[in-house]
């Protein structure tokens, strides 16, 4: 009974259903979005404090603090989030065309065989 409660904690372990996989398919989405938004903003609000605070030393603090942040937020943390929508669409993908590739590996090396049997 252990032993079936152990291959049974490995097997859901490895393989996530599509429940799972949508939960973390979305999670990152939203992360993604989140983070653009983000960054938009605080790049219009740097955009913004350039035209309107007059005064110099202020001026700058929050256009390099908004500006560049939110540059920031867009590259790297918006970026790392689709990095993972990648990673995890092309380690299910990649799942799908390794078994596809077993399957018809089978008629490829019969093939091979035809043809070097016909000598072409």
């Amino acid at each position: 009974m252990e032993r079936n409660r152990a291959i049974l904690h490995t097997i859901s372990t490895e393989t996530p259903g599509d429940a799972e996989l949508s939960r973390q398919l979305g999670r990152y989405q939203k992360q993604a979005r989140t983070w653009l938004r983000v960054g938009l903003i605080s790049i219009a609000g740097g955009v913004i404090s350039f035209f309107t605070v007059h005064h110099t030393a202020l001026k700058a603090i929050l256009v390099t603090v908004l500006f560049f942040g939110g540059i920031c937020c867009v590259l790297f943390l918006n970026g790392s989030a689709q990095k993972k929508i990648k990673r995890l669409m092309q380690e299910q993908m990649g799942m799908f065309f390794r078994q596809s590739w077993k399957r018809h590996s089978a008629r490829i090396c019969i093939h091979r065989k035809c043809i070097l049997i016909s000598r072409l």
